[in-house]
């Protein structure tokens, strides 16, 4: 479990990120970021109904994504906000789910200032 300061509580704030935060995606996970407004980062874990009806498994997959989130944190340069919505019910081993945050992970502060391209 992330420290009380390093979670993404409100209400508000989430869908502030949900709403005008980039995202980037894979086929199993999608990142949801702004720059932060707290002086560390913060993030929480959506799982949605659509991946399993079942308030455990659903709970175990927020788990297993909360324990690799300390040591992805530390990597960022600048303070974020982060939404980590799991899209699917795709092999959610810890394995797997940490080459998908490896790979979508906003890890440097110029890529996450950058204008959007379109």
């Amino acid at each position: 479990m992330l420290p009380r300061v390093q979670r993404l509580q409100q209400e508000k704030e989430i869908m502030r990120v949900l709403r005008f935060g980039r995202r980037r995606r894979v086929a199993d996970l999608q990142i949801i970021y702004l720059p932060g407004q707290k002086v560390q980062s913060r993030a929480c874990v959506v799982v949605s109904k659509k991946i399993s009806k079942k308030a455990h498994e659903r709970n175990h997959l927020r788990r297993l994504t909360h324990a690799l989130l300390p040591r992805f944190l530390k990597t960022l340069e600048a303070p974020l906000d982060l939404v980590i919505r799991l899209n699917s019910t795709f092999n959610f081993k810890q394995k797997n789910l940490e080459k998908s945050l490896t790979y979508v992970w906003p890890n440097r502060s110029h890529a996450v200032f950058s204008p959007k391209r379109h």
